[in-house]
């Protein structure tokens, strides 16, 4: 789940929130967290998480969690901030999207209702739009806060690479990170395979 949790998986129907729905990996996080706080700066959970990194903040109220994932596409800017604005469209390329809904223009301050297949639907915000540069989304439940940047780094010869860089912080921040992030793959493969059509 994510705001333009433009890569979001399915939620389980009963979910009520992030925190009710990913326990046992929460049990995973903690037990690495405990190891690093005694001394040892990794350990095998997070290894498995190649580009994930996370931290508890010195008053451990909170968790920040961040992720993230890139993909080189033969595109332009352009044309892949076209695919970008289209909102509607999303659902093409992001199978975690059953259904969504653009509540104004592609702006900053601008909400959108996203529902993945199977859950129930959340709204999230466009906290930042740079024309062609790039967009950041956010999506808050529960005391939980979810940023996902997207970024569009031009390349030469037409080509260019899509960023998508997560920050999850708050209570239920490490038990739904991978979660969270775990399609973005498949996501970013599926908009390269549109982009260079």
């Amino acid at each position: 789940m994510a705001n333009a949790l433009i890569g979001t998986r399915s939620l389980p129907r009963k979910s009520i929130s992030f925190q009710a729905s990913f326990r046992r990996p929460a049990a995973q996080f903690l037990i690495a967290a405990a190891y690093e706080m005694i001394g040892f700066p990794r350990c095998g959970v997070l290894d498995e998480l190649r580009s994930c990194r996370w931290k508890i903040h010195p008053k451990r109220t909170c968790i920040m969690w961040t992720h993230e994932e890139s993909i080189e596409v033969v595109a332009t800017p352009e044309r892949i901030w076209k695919l970008f604005s289209d909102v509607a469209g999303w659902k093409i390329w992001n199978a975690g999207i059953e259904h969504i809904e653009v509540h104004g223009p592609f702006a900053e301050g601008t909400t959108f209702t996203m529902q993945p297949p199977g859950s129930e639907a959340f709204e999230s915000r466009l906290t930042s739009v740079r024309e062609n540069e790039a967009f950041t989304d956010e999506t808050v439940i529960d005391g939980t806060r979810v940023e996902v940047h997207h970024g569009i780094v031009p390349l030469d010869e037409g080509r260019s690479r899509i960023i998508y860089s997560t920050t999850i912080s708050g209570p239920a921040a490490a038990e739904i990170g991978p979660f969270v992030t775990e399609d973005f793959r498949s996501v970013l493969l599926s908009l390269k395979r549109l982009a260079e059509a």
